[in-house]
């Protein structure tokens, strides 16, 4: 979102620990692609005002995936 890009001093300053949550379930290109790009984006932030921070990435429902999906 906007709000992540524009405010991530704020946001992002003196984090710890960031948890991101995929939601797998979520199949539609477009969805993965904005899904994507707002966690590079929220990546990006952390590496800069939050070097040291650890980042957990969840794959949520990821068990509703079925063969080659």
């Amino acid at each position: 979102s906007n709000d992540i890009r524009e405010g991530n001093e704020i946001v992002f300053a003196k984090v710890s620990t960031l948890i991101y949550l995929f939601d797998v379930s979520r199949r539609k290109a477009d969805q993965f692609a904005s899904d994507l790009s707002l966690l590079e984006a929220s990546v990006a932030a952390l590496r800069l005002h939050s070097p040291n921070a650890r980042l957990f990435i969840l794959l949520h429902k990821f068990d509703l995936l079925q063969g080659t999906e």
